[in-house]
C-alpha cells in the first residue's frame, strides 16, 4: 500500500519521486518485499513447528552482503561445488523450499539431540547444514521453479489477458484462504 500511495502522490506531482522523503518512504516499501525471504522463513518455520528465527537466519543469509557480493561475480564455489549466486531478494520459492527442509532436520535433530543440548546444539547443526544447501541447491532450485512461474505467466498475459486475469485472479483467492489460520478457515470452506 505504501508503494501505491507513493505512486500516486507523483503521479499527481505531489511529490516528486527524486526527493529524499520519497526516498525514505520508498524504502519502507521495499523493505517488506526485499526482506520478504526472512519473514517467510519465520513464517513458515513458525507453522511447520521449528524455531522461526533460524527460519529467519536462513532467508537472511540469501540477503547478507558478502553472499549477494558474490552474484556475478565468476568462478565462484563452496568447498569446491559450483555456486549460482543470485538475487533473492524479493523471492519466495527458495525459501519456501528451505524452511520446509530445515523444519524436518529440526524436528529429527530434536529426537536424537540430548535434551539438555538441544538449545544449542540443535539451532547450531541445523543453521551449518541449511546455508551451504540452501546456497547450493533449494535456492538455485527455487530460483528456477520462480523464473518458470513467471514465464508461465508471461506466456498467458501475452495468450490472453481475460485467461490470465481469471488465472490469477483464482489463484490469489487460493493464497489468501490458505494464509487464513486453521480454526477460522472453516468460516470459509462451509
Amino acid at each position: 500500500m505504501i508503494k501505491a500511495v507513493l505512486t500516486l502522490l507523483a503521479t499527481v506531482g505531489w511529490l516528486s519521486d527524486a526527493s529524499s522523503t520519497y526516498l525514505v518512504l520508498s524504502a519502507a516499501g521495499n523493505a517488506c518485499f526485499y526482506f520478504l525471504p526472512m519473514f517467510l522463513g519465520h513464517t513458515i518455520s513458525k507453522q511447520l513447528g521449528a524455531e522461526p528465527f533460524v527460519g529467519a537466519a536462513i532467508g537472511a543469509v540469501l540477503l547478507e552482503p558478502n553472499f549477494t557480493g558474490l552474484i556475478g561475480a565468476e568462478d565462484t564455489d563452496f568447498r569446491g561445488l559450483g555456486l549460482q549466486a543470485v538475487g533473492y531478494g524479493s523471492t519466495v520459492f527458495p525459501i519456501f523450499i528451505a524452511a520446509s527442509v530445515y523444519s524436518l532436520l529440526d524436528r529429527g535433530l530434536r529426537r536424537v539431540v540430548q535434551k539438555d543440548l538441544q538449545y544449542f546444539v540443535v539451532p547450531m547443526t541445523c543453521l551449518l547444514l541449511m546455508e551451504p544447501f540452501t546456497a547450493l541447491v533449494f535456492g538455485p532450485f527455487g530460483n528456477n521453479i520462480g523464473n518458470l512461474v513467471a514465464d508461465g505467466v508471461a506466456w498467458l498475459f501475452q495468450t490472453s489477458r481475460f485467461v490470465a486475469g481469471v488465472v490469477l485472479g483464482a489463484a490469489a483467492a487460493l493464497t489468501v484462504l490458505w494464509s487464513v489460520p486453521k480454526d477460522e478457515r472453516a468460516d470459509f470452506e462451509a
